[in-house]
């Protein structure tokens, strides 16, 4: 499989071991408990299906498992094999999920999954490659279905908006400012979403979730 340019070597390295626990800290160890709230937003049943893209140490995606139980059915994608390896290893008491390493921009699923959840991915590549993210998880999902975009949003605060750039350009990724300037609503209904909306989960670190609906009207665009 071919590896995109804008792919991050460095998850390839230390960087994975050490995601968990960056990620705990920057949030102030709330990430479990924003993530547990963002799934919750999906509403999920037992035996229902998940595609979780660019799912890393599989945060989201055994929090899913938990949500639609053994009869239902969670895939975890991403391009880091090392984040994949720490993922699965979280993963051993889970049968419902498998993890693939594979690229979302060539996805071949379609019409199989009740939601799709992208957490903190969507930021990490340039704006084309981010909105055929968007097309493919539209393709992926069910009539109906749902898709949870749980990242970062632009902050309010105008004085503290300096050190949102400097943290987003260097620590970061340098998408991360784009990313957080692009009109989302607006990108995702053009694709064919509908009812899209945004909540933010915390301020500090600007994390936001979207959820987008599609429904069937008559005809499902695909």
């Amino acid at each position: 499989m071919k590896v995109p340019k804008y792919y991050r070597k460095e998850f390839e390295s230390f960087l994975a071991d050490i995601y968990d626990v960056f990620v705990n800290v920057m949030t102030f160890f709330q990430i479990k408990r924003l993530r547990k709230k963002a799934i919750n937003t999906l509403g999920l049943k037992k035996g229902q299906s998940v595609l979780d893209l660019a799912c890393g140490t599989g945060g989201l995606t055994t929090i899913s498992a938990e949500k639609v139980g053994e009869k239902g059915k969670v895939v975890g994608i991403d391009l880091s094999q090392r984040m994949l390896n720490i993922a699965i290893k979280k993963s051993k008491q889970c049968p419902q999920i498998s993890y693939l390493w594979h690229n979302f921009e060539h996805m071949h699923y379609k019409n199989l999954f009740d939601a799709v959840v992208v957490g903190f991915g969507a930021h990490e590549v340039p704006p084309e490659p981010r909105h055929n993210l968007y097309k493919q998880a539209y393709k992926a999902l069910k009539p109906k279905g749902k898709l949870l975009i749980f990242d970062y949003a632009m902050i309010r605060n105008k004085p503290l908006r300096l050190f949102y750039w400097l943290y987003l350009r260097t620590i970061e990724h340098p998408n991360g400012w784009e990313y957080v300037n692009e009109n989302h609503q607006k990108i995702l209904k053009e694709i064919g979403f509908k009812r899209v909306k945004h909540q933010r989960f915390a301020y500090l670190f600007d994390v936001a979730m979207y959820q987008i609906k599609v429904e069937e009207n008559g005809k499902r665009r695909n």
